[in-house]
């Protein structure tokens, strides 16, 4: 096990994350350096080194907390025993929420477009946190009503990525080129739910209907 921080350790950890984040907003990737980040939050650039490894550790750890709040509307599935018709359009409702509602999630989806092909690392950091973590969680949740009967079996990482691509349509390139989705939540809950709706109609199993 790492060994646990200090209290000031950890309290310089949390400035160095809120700089980075400010500054990587600002500036970008890459016209940000490790000095801007020293220079905005406190400490050393050894300490800051030795707590994130480098500025694409630090861009990880950053996208990583930003991107906790969404992570979690997957861990709200969790054992439920709800039916899937009630738990998936919960569900989908929450993650359009937490999606569109922060504007740090779009801000550096639209850096790691601009920068991504230039730094492959960053890509991989939030395939890892973002996609990955989706289909593992909602893959494990549909892997258990598979299990249940619930659901036809299907692939359930397939399953994760169909089913997120169904509830978000084109709203995230749509807010990443500039448009207020956050106006438009009431028509996007609608689109979640017609989305749960007609996802079900293909891969819901008789044992799995409401009632």
């Amino acid at each position: 096990m790492d060994k646990p921080l200090s209290a000031r350790i950890a309290l310089r950890r949390q400035a160095m994350l809120a700089a980075g984040r400010a500054v990587f907003l600002e500036k970008g990737f890459e016209r940000t350096t490790l000095s801007d980040i020293v220079t905005r939050s406190g400490g050393s650039r050894s300490t800051l080194i030795g707590l994130f490894g480098s500025k694409a550790g630090l861009f990880a750890e950053v996208m990583q907390e930003g991107s906790l709040h969404i992570s979690y509307t997957f861990d709200f599935l969790g054992e439920s025993d709800t039916p899937p018709q009630e738990a998936l359009r919960d569900f989908a409702r929450r993650f359009v929420a937490a999606l569109f509602d922060d504007p740090f999630a779009i801000a550096f989806l639209r850096i790691l477009i601009a920068e991504g092909p230039r730094f492959p690392e960053l890509g991989q950091a939030f395939l890892r946190l973002g996609p990955d973590t989706r289909d593992r969680k909602l893959g494990a949740y549909f892997q258990r009503c598979i299990d249940k009967g619930l659901l036809h079996p299907h692939d359930p990482v397939m399953l994760s990525q169909i089913f997120c691509g169904m509830v978000i349509g084109d709203s995230l390139i749509r807010h990443a080129i500039g448009e207020d989705m956050t106006a438009q939540m009431a028509q996007m809950q609608a689109h979640a739910d017609a989305a749960v709706e007609i996802f079900l109609a293909g891969v819901l199993a008789p044992g799995g209907a409401a009632g």
